[in-house]
């Protein structure tokens, strides 16, 4: 069974975001903050769909897997000013 190199280029992007909201939302918790199964899909959710999207686009993994730090980076600035 062979797949196509987008499809392996969309989970590194799912991995990218994947990773960096995870990690976001452990810095929270160490600042005291409660676990929140709401919070932690909203922090994972936006940047994994970016990565996903890249992915789609692109056939370099560390451009998807960039794309997808850099998604969940334009979620935060963008929930800011909200």
């Amino acid at each position: 069974m062979d797949i196509p190199i987008f499809v392996w280029t969309a989970i590194a992007g799912c991995i990218g975001g994947a990773v960096l909201g995870s990690l976001t939302y452990l810095e929270r918790m160490q600042k005291g903050e409660a676990f929140e199964k709401k919070k932690f899909a909203l922090s994972m959710l936006p940047p994994t769909i970016v990565g996903l999207a890249s992915g789609f686009l692109t056939t370099d993994f560390n451009l998807a897997f960039t794309a997808g730090l850099v998604g969940k980076k334009v979620w935060d600035t963008a929930t800011k000013f909200v």
